[in-house]
């Protein structure tokens, strides 16, 4: 018996056919007849919609209902399925079953023609998803923007490029034998390359700040606050919030405060959401996702600040609404790029909204106001790292940062938590005041007082 109808139910397409291969199909189906063991290799990503032809899809159908509930699949169990199929009956029937069972190919190919004919179907999707935006740019109907059209084939792309990835799993010897580099730090110590970081803070401590010097500093391959970035990496920086003449003094700032050779042109790269038409799109989305993705070129740094402005869908506090963009970040980290989140504080102290966001994090970094904090001060703030995956000692001891403008310059300075405190305590203890009243003036205990007198003296900053 031929099995040719099938080749010429199909030519009576458009002379311009369908991606389709009817004998793949064929010898697929027929191995499984023959050794039911060879679906296994492939139930796990064939799926009935994959097939060009209903009736096979049907039969795939069948064959996995049989398997599943424990029975064997072959020409004769499944005969009574079909014997009133009248699709199948202009094919010879039942007996086109067993013709089926002829164009076996072994087991190991199995999977080979399984993957063959998911792919022309993925191009038969791709070839639809494209000839319906065709059909709409044709119409000159208002009721259908340009930006729309684009969107919705965006959208159905991205669910075509989801079904296309294929779960392999690794065996250990398979997996230690992988070619993985090494995880180098772009600014050592707490930001490695394909890591995920966030620092946050309270409104107006200083986070656009230190993000906006830690990607220069990336960028040019500079220090800053005693951290180092051991050669220069191309950066870009997502600002979301702040006016654009604003960010241009701060940048100008960092420019002249830097001691470093200026990076090279492509090497810090800024999105302004103020000068860009209609601002930054929705993080949260995947359209946005995919404009934010056409921008990033070769950045291997993107700094996103800050999540309340760039990431406007869902719901802040509902762990769910931040999956999309945990699967954003980490799709960047698997293609070699590093994301550095700021991000606001809530009333409780923490970051704002789902603790969720932390879970996949390498390092969280807390700004905090010192306890003797006064507005004339500007952007002087503690440095705490909340998480700190893989940094250990005295890399991972909180400190005090300040940030100020001197001629135009950005001038950051350094003073660990333990010297900044016995200052503090010297200055308001040479002003006066009893050990309880320190304690209360530095928000901390009297016996931390009295420990801080005695270093204040052995270091010369008090009278005897």
């Amino acid at each position: 018996m031929s099995v040719t109808p099938l080749r010429e139910a199909h030519d009576e397409r458009s002379a311009r056919q369908l991606p389709q291969n009817i004998e793949a199909e064929q010898r697929l189906l027929g191995a499984i007849f023959v050794h039911n063991r060879a679906f296994e290799r492939v139930a796990g990503f064939l799926r009935p919609e994959h097939f060009s032809y209903a009736v096979h899809a049907r039969i795939w159908t069948a064959i996995s209902q049989t398997i599943g509930a424990g029975g064997e699949a072959n020409p004769v169990t499944l005969k009574p399925l079909f014997d009133h199929d009248d699709a199948l009956e202009s094919f010879g029937g039942a007996k086109y079953l067993a013709l089926l069972a002829t164009t076996a190919v072994t087991v190991v190919g199995t999977e080979d023609y399984a993957n063959h004919v998911r792919d022309l179907a993925h191009r038969r999707e791709l070839i639809a998803a494209t000839q319906a935006a065709m059909d709409e740019a044709y119409s000159i109907d208002l009721d259908r923007p340009t930006d729309k059209i684009i969107a919705r084939l965006q959208n159905r792309i991205g669910e075509i490029e989801c079904g296309t990835n294929q779960l392999d799993p690794l065996t250990v010897a398979e997996f230690l034998a992988l070619d993985l580099r090494s995880r180098e730090l772009i600014l050592d110590p707490w930001l490695p390359r394909q890591g995920l970081a966030m620092i946050h803070s309270m409104r107006g401590v200083g986070k656009t700040h230190l993000g906006l010097a830690v990607g220069y500093a990336v960028a040019s391959s500079a220090e800053l606050l005693g951290w180092t970035a051991p050669r220069p990496r191309p950066v870009i920086y997502l600002d979301g919030e702040m006016p654009a003449a604003a960010m241009q003094r701060r940048l100008a700032a960092a420019v002249a405060g830097s001691s470093a050779e200026p990076p090279a042109p492509d090497f810090f790269r800024l999105l302004s959401a103020d000068v860009t038409a209609n601002g930054l799109p929705d993080l949260a989305t995947p359209e946005g996702q995919r404009a934010i993705d056409a921008a990033i070129g070769n950045a291997e740094l993107v700094i996103v600040d800050n999540l309340s402005s760039l990431v406007r869908a869902g719901k802040e506090n509902e762990s769910e609404s931040w999956l999309p963009m945990q699967a954003w970040a980490l799709a960047h980290r698997r293609a070699g790029r590093s994301i550095l989140f700021l991000h606001h504080d809530g009333k409780g102290g923490q970051q704002r909204g789902t603790s969720r966001r932390e879970d996949v994090l390498d390092t969280v970094i807390q700004l905090r106001r010192p306890a003797d904090y006064t507005t004339d001060q500007g952007a002087r703030f503690e440095l705490v790292l909340t998480k700190a995956r893989g940094i250990f000692g005295d890399a991972a001891r909180p400190f005090e940062a300040r940030y100020e403008e001197r001629d135009g310059a950005a001038l950051w300075s350094r003073t660990e938590i333990a010297d900044a405190e016995v200052v503090r305590a010297a200055k308001v203890l040479r002003d006066g005041m009893s050990i309880r009243e320190a304690a209360a003036e530095l928000g901390i205990h009297k016996s931390k007082v009295e420990r801080l007198k005695r270093k204040a003296a052995d270091q010369g900053l008090l009278d005897d």
